[in-house]
């Protein structure tokens, strides 16, 4: 609850009644997982992969059915040299919003050579 480093690092969000009542100056800043009361994420078994996990699933959460996730799911798809990560993504998405084209987009999608738009230097 307390950093002990120095500013602007001295986070500081102490809180307590004993043995005198005290409010340091961020006590209020619970987070914003805390202030919508969501539960606090588990890493469980390989680490890096539980946590890309769980900020995928995080951005699908908070961007649901915007488009702003290509950018997280090509990155992780690419460090992880698994096509099939960001098909059945971009798959299901398309498949719960019955998309007819579901199945071929996401077999052109197994191919990297189609994630990006063609860039030519003339």
């Amino acid at each position: 609850m307390n950093t002990f480093d120095s500013p602007p690092y001295d986070f500081d969000a102490r809180n307590g009644d004993a043995p005198t009542r005290y409010r340091s100056s961020w006590h209020l800043a619970t987070g914003i997982r805390g202030r919508a009361m969501v539960r606090s994420n588990t890493v469980e078994g390989d680490s890096t992969l539980s946590i890309e996990n769980s900020i995928i699933q995080e951005g699908a959460l908070e961007l649901a059915f915007e488009g702003h996730r290509w950018g997280d799911l090509v990155r992780v798809a690419l460090r992880r040299n698994d096509p099939s990560f960001l098909a059945d993504k971009v798959y299901d998405k398309l498949r719960k919003s019955n998309n007819p084209n579901a199945e071929a987009v996401r077999s052109r999608l197994m191919n990297k050579e189609n994630w990006f738009l063609p860039f030519k230097i003339q």
